[in-house]
């Protein structure tokens, strides 16, 4: 033991309080070192029983009271579709086209305020506007798809 805290002291040259915790901590961070992968091995590969669990599981199932149709899916199908212009359209028209009744009151806002949609891809503008519901209404919009220009002689 002399001749390998001599080696120490002479390789790294360490003090004699230096190598004396160097030759401890030494095998305790090589024990820290293995011990996360012996954990893994013993622990984590060990199968797990959710018999206990699953039951309780089952029994929650079992009292879940399960609607016949989903409301919000058959809400949307049964919109009525008709072309609009998103600059005079009424608040109740595009809540009937599917708009919400926030993004209806926003849309209307942006029209009193002087806002004008010239192309349809302005309605996207819009915040809180839906991409889905933009790409359901986008043949029912009153708007061009893109704005000519004119081409000066």
């Amino acid at each position: 033991m002399t001749r390998l805290r001599a080696w120490i002291r002479s390789f790294f040259g360490f003090s004699r309080t230096e190598t004396n915790a160097f030759l401890i901590l030494l095998p305790l961070m090589v024990v820290l070192i293995f011990s996360e992968p012996a954990y893994r091995y013993w622990f984590v590969r060990q199968p797990h029983e959710f018999t206990k669990e699953k039951k309780e599981l089952d029994s929650l199932i079992a009292t879940w009271k399960w609607e016949e149709k989903d409301s919000a899916v058959d809400e949307i199908h049964e919109r009525r579709l008709f072309s609009f212009d998103p600059n005079i359209t009424s608040k109740e028209e595009l809540a009937e086209l599917g708009f919400s009744n926030a993004l209806s009151n926003r849309i209307i806002n942006y029209r009193t305020k002087g806002g004008k949609f010239l192309v349809k891809k302005d309605l996207m503008k819009i915040y809180g506007m839906d991409s889905v519901l933009y790409k359901r209404l986008f043949s029912f919009i009153d708007l061009p798809d893109k704005i000519e220009k004119e081409k000066s002689p």
